[in-house]
């Protein structure tokens, strides 16, 4: 039971994970396009992005695997879901924006 309760845990965090990394990338694209200071958002973005991610997989490789790889690429495929999710939303978004009332 604790077993599949801790991959259960890595899909999730890999999940959100994926999803703060690309929601942060939608937020960036749509800031540096109307802000004077898009290089300053682009560059401090992906540092705070690419910190978070990583720690996050720090944390189940090191910390909660046990030594097995079977919770980092539950990890991984959560946040590659996240990649997904954040596709349809924002291909929603786009459309009701350009096609919208």
């Amino acid at each position: 039971m604790t077993e599949t309760f801790g991959l259960f845990v890595s899909v999730i965090t890999g999940f959100g994970l994926g999803m703060i990394f690309f929601y942060g990338l939608w937020r960036t694209i749509g800031k540096i396009i109307t802000s004077n200071a898009s290089g300053l958002w682009l560059f401090g973005s992906m540092i705070s992005r690419i910190s978070i991610t990583m720690l996050g997989f720090y944390l189940i490789a090191f910390l909660y695997s046990d030594g097995k790889l079977e919770r980092l690429i539950l990890c991984l495929s959560g946040f590659l879901i996240a990649r997904y999710v954040m596709t349809k939303i924002v291909k929603v978004k786009v459309i009701e924006v350009n096609h919208g009332p």
